[in-house]
């Protein structure tokens, strides 16, 4: 069994060309070990914005110009792209990227940007269920 809490798997340039395709991937790896749910719902995360929070959940069909959107930020050669928990029924997934650009460092283009995938935390396997050893 595939212990989810403290691996996680980092798919350098994959490509991006869209939210769907990014999704097939993290569910392809993670799905066989999360409890049921129903539908999917994704929030964001910019880090390192003074006061950001997490944003309201979507429906991961209406993230997809979103998605677009952050990899145009380019501030880091990374987005992160994740499973938070299944509660009540719905997969909570979660963005998370830079909006801060590096001093001397230049603009990312979006082709050029990994997209890594991670499970839930080790706390999230345990509310669920799932292995965490």
């Amino acid at each position: 069994m595939l212990s989810v809490w403290h691996h996680r798997q980092v798919t350098k340039s994959i490509e991006p060309e869209s939210f769907q395709s990014v999704m097939n991937r993290l569910l392809e790896w993670m799905g066989p070990s999360l409890p049921p749910y129903s539908s999917i719902a994704v929030t964001e995360l910019p880090e390192e914005s003074p006061g950001a929070e997490r944003s309201a959940p979507v429906p991961a069909s209406e993230f997809v110009e979103r998605f677009q959107a952050i990899l145009q930020v380019g501030c880091r050669d990374w987005v992160n792209v994740g499973i938070e928990e299944v509660r009540d029924g719905v997969l909570y997934v979660e963005v998370t990227y830079c909006t801060n650009m590096l001093p001397g460092r230049a603009h990312q283009p979006a082709e050029t940007i990994s997209v890594n995938l991670h499970g839930p935390t080790r706390d999230a396997c345990n509310r669920m269920g799932m292995p965490t050893d």
